[in-house]
């Protein structure tokens, strides 16, 4: 259900009817700092594939090539952000639905991906949301030293803040290069229209509620990294299969960690030819030629289709039958309705409820994991071997 600032106010003086608060004001300005204590912004619902408005989309891709003249394919950018479950394994009941990774314990299986690449196939690094600004499995790590950007929020969900610093950091680096680059990005709540002037970045955003079909990264991009990503989860069960562990045994004790190392190599064995395809699709389109696909990795080439089958020989009792196990492209999509950024809708009266309770009263949240025990030789040499493995840069 749609909910509106009036909606709010209205919520607010009821509370405080009952906690006996007469004095409060549901103003203006206090609705305005509320939404800003709790990251919450107003946006319209956003319009599935069937909605799209297809004279807005043929009028976009008429403007398309004025909007791109003088810009080479290395200076096109696009970038979106896309929940991603951790250790979803291929079984209907585990299946995601979009309130089960918004918050609380649930909100640990998640984490967000910021992609951001350029029509020739080159990617920024990317950026990980998780919940904890120093997971216990970073112990002995410096996260600088990641081969993605860390951070972090309750919900493990963009926010604009986070957006506001990420640009700012994307238009130093394009500075520092002497470059002058188009981006373009989707109207989310967390991307503001009122950022501080950028020097070497345009920012063109789409037309609302057409990304399903205007966003490149929407055409296929996104899609390939998670599924090279299940495939790392995959091979990481069916290893421990071997040595006798349960699936979910398996997956219970997959880390921030793991899912780092396993975008990071999902990020990189996207064909350049998959990228420049997915731009032409959305309708960005050069006369230049694509480059050369990087090296592949023999092993990214095993379809998801036959480890899923192996996965399922293997793990057949532990899975059961009132598990059946999903389709490749079933579980490939399976956390595409998670939300990325925060919208009005989630949790806004417990929120409220929050607001007017005292300290004492109020529920303490944590967001950090627990303190990890002292530095000591065994712990370096664990830090080292991983190291060794690649999983740091």
């Amino acid at each position: 259900m749609p909910v509106s600032g009036t909606m709010i106010q209205e919520k607010a003086l009821e509370f405080t009817k009952q906690l006996n608060k007469p004095d409060f004001k549901a103003s203006n300005g206090w609705l305005g700092r509320f939404k800003g204590r709790h990251n919450i912004v107003f946006s319209a619902v956003s319009g599935e594939k069937g909605c799209v408005d297809g004279d807005v989309v043929e009028d976009w891709k008429l403007n398309l090539p004025d909007i791109i003249a003088g810009y080479q394919a290395k200076d096109i950018y696009n970038m979106d952000e896309s929940g991603c479950v951790k250790h979803a394994l291929p079984t209907k009941t585990l299946a995601v639905c979009r309130k089960d990774c918004t918050g609380g314990k649930k909100a640990k299986k998640r984490i967000t991906m910021l992609l951001c690449c350029n029509m020739a196939g080159d990617f920024e690094k990317t950026l990980i949301i998780g919940r904890s600004a120093k997971p216990h499995c970073f112990h002995n790590i410096n996260i600088n030293q990641l081969l993605v950007m860390w951070c972090s929020n309750k919900k493990a969900w963009m926010t604009s803040a986070i957006f506001t610093e990420w640009i700012t950091q994307f238009n130093r680096k394009m500075c520092r290069q002497d470059r002058h680059v188009l981006l373009f990005l989707d109207n989310a709540p967390a991307h503001p229209h009122d950022l501080p002037e950028l020097s070497n970045v345009k920012l063109v955003f789409l037309p609302a509620n057409t990304t399903s079909v205007l966003q490149p990264l929407d055409q296929g991009i996104i899609q390939n990294v998670k599924v090279n990503y299940r495939k790392r989860l995959l091979w990481k069960v069916l290893g421990e299969i071997d040595k006798g562990k349960s699936a979910y045994d398996v997956v219970k004790s997959i880390t921030d960690l793991d899912a780092v190392q396993w975008v990071s190599e999902s990020v990189k064995v996207v064909c350049r030819s998959t990228v420049w395809k997915c731009f032409a699709k959305a309708g960005i389109v050069l006369d230049a030629a694509p480059t050369e696909d990087d090296q592949e990795d023999p092993e990214d080439n095993v379809p998801l289709a036959q480890l899923l089958a192996q996965l399922l020989a293997d793990t057949s009792e532990c899975l059961g039958l009132e598990n059946p196990i999903l389709d490749p492209v079933e579980y490939a999509s399976i956390d595409n309705n998670i939300p990325a950024t925060e919208t009005l809708e989630d949790g806004w009266e417990d929120r409220l409820v929050q607001e007017f309770m005292t300290e004492e009263e109020a529920e303490p949240e944590t967001e950090d994991e627990p303190e990890p025990p002292k530095c000591t030789i065994n712990n370096f040499r664990v830090s080292r071997h991983k190291t060794d493995q690649g999983i740091l840069s």
